[in-house]
């Protein structure tokens, strides 16, 4: 059976380029750690800062923890669980 050789010399050529498509594609894993430490939100920088706010200092004056934590939110943009553990962290009992 006579198979022609462009035919032969086509599926080389796609072997090859699907291959290499492939490992370029799984070389590309520290690409979603980037984004996700690019899109992640900055550090505390000052925690005694943010709790010092009027506006966080006023809301936990009043007994008032879930808006104080809001207010920790915004300015840090930290999430739920990280803004409660550092409103009670500074939190006077």
């Amino acid at each position: 059976m006579f198979v022609p050789v462009w035919i032969i010399v086509a599926n080389f050529v796609l072997i090859a380029v699907l291959l290499l498509w492939s490992l370029s594609r799984s070389s590309s894993g520290g690409d979603m750690l980037d984004r996700q430490r690019r899109d992640a939100p900055p550090a505390v920088a000052d925690e005694h800062a943010v709790m010092t706010r009027p506006e966080v200092v006023d809301a936990l004056q009043r007994g008032r923890k879930i808006e104080a934590i809001r207010h920790v939110r915004a300015a840090t943009g930290l999430g739920l669980k990280a803004a409660k553990q550092l409103l009670e962290r500074h939190a006077p009992r």
